[in-house]
């Protein structure tokens, strides 16, 4: 990890520190070494494992609202007098409940998978922050005797422990929550072409991508005017 000169130590003549702007490309791309590992074959396959049930979380939301359908289809099927009379109380009450059942299943299912995976992932983000901090703590004592009595120990200390909690939050977005919004996105899509038509796959993307474009847009300004 190759860190930034220290303020303190590398600054010019008038000592004001310098601050490089990092794009999130590059956050990215300086902490990934410390989500994946190359030395820690088993935290690779727990976070392989967490992927899985990402994806398996997915496929169950999106699956989620078609055991409505079945139950619907199902009275629409006894109602239409497609079921002889005989079996016709067994079909408006038994599948019905089962369909039912098999909803409140499957959110059930949503939900132990989603807090199997933070636990499984929790080991994995415990790992990056401690590398971090670790390499950061090093870097600082490594500084120079004028940077540490320019700096408050306190300001440090809460700088310090900014960084560890944003390296968590960056690690837990990145991979449990942009890649399961682009699966979840991609199926919903899939689910959207197979039982409609194009129009309808064009018009949440487009909504999609505006909605995009105006975060994005929205966020920098709010962030602009805070540095000012």
């Amino acid at each position: 990890m190759t860190l930034p000169p220290a303020a303190g130590g590398a600054a010019g003549s008038s000592g004001a520190p310098r601050h490089t702007e990092m794009t999130a490309r590059q956050v990215l791309a300086l902490v990934w070494p410390y989500v994946w590992p190359h030395d820690r074959p088993d935290l690779k396959a727990t976070i392989v494992l967490s992927l899985v049930l990402v994806i398996l979380a997915k496929l169950v939301t999106v699956a989620m609202p078609y055991t409505l359908k079945w139950a619907t289809d199902t009275l629409v099927v006894a109602t239409g007098g497609k079921v002889p009379p005989s079996e016709l109380a067994v079909w408006l009450v038994g599948a019905p409940v089962l369909a039912t059942l098999l909803y409140g299943a499957s959110r059930i299912l949503m939900t132990l998978l989603v807090q199997v995976r933070e636990g499984m992932f929790a080991k994995v983000a415990m790992h990056a922050v401690r590398k971090l901090a670790l390499a950061t703590f090093e870097h600082m004592h490594r500084l120079s005797l004028r940077f540490h009595l320019e700096k408050k120990t306190g300001g440090l200390t809460r700088v310090l422990e900014r960084g560890r909690t944003g390296i968590e939050n960056i690690s837990r977005m990145a991979l449990m929550t942009l890649i399961p919004t682009i699966v979840e996105f991609a199926l919903v899509l899939l689910v959207c072409a197979i039982e409609f038509d194009w129009r309808y796959v064009a018009t949440i993307v487009l909504m999609i991508a505006a909605y995009l474009w105006f975060t994005v847009a929205a966020s920098n300004w709010r962030v602009r005017i805070r540095r000012t």
